[in-house]
């Protein structure tokens, strides 16, 4: 029997609420609906690309970015290839994303835009 986690109860209501909404997103001046289904196969190819990258089972993620759909599901797809998700605000400085990136012993550093980018960039 699989653990109970949230990437599994992910990939079930995948299948048992498909069509249904797991969030909405702000696309302009209104609200877009992402069912379950697309939350599912999103956070999927996510994990798959995070293997790709390195991540391996036990390993970290820092995610550098504001609160988005794009911070949830890699926050998921960690978890879901076997990892842990290690989260930093966007308003961290350089040297406190560098701590945590190395404190983490991250093997992957997602960024949300170049600003953010230059954070990790300036401290490697």
């Amino acid at each position: 029997m699989p653990i109970d986690s949230i990437p599994l109860r992910l990939l079930q209501n995948g299948k048992k609420l498909a069509q249904h909404p797991a969030f909405f997103t702000k696309r302009g001046s209104s609200w877009t609906p992402i069912s379950f289904r697309e939350y599912a196969e999103e956070t999927r190819r996510a994990a798959r690309a995070l293997v790709t990258l390195g991540l391996e089972s036990g390993g970290c993620v820092a995610i550098l970015g504001f609160n988005t759909p794009e911070w949830i599901v890699f926050d998921v797809a960690c978890m879901m290839a076997g990892g842990a998700p290690a989260g930093i605000y966007t308003t961290c400085s350089a040297e406190k994303v560098q701590y945590i990136v190395d404190h983490s012993e991250s093997v992957v550093v997602l960024v949300e835009n170049q600003e953010q980018w230059e954070k990790v960039k300036q401290t490697r």
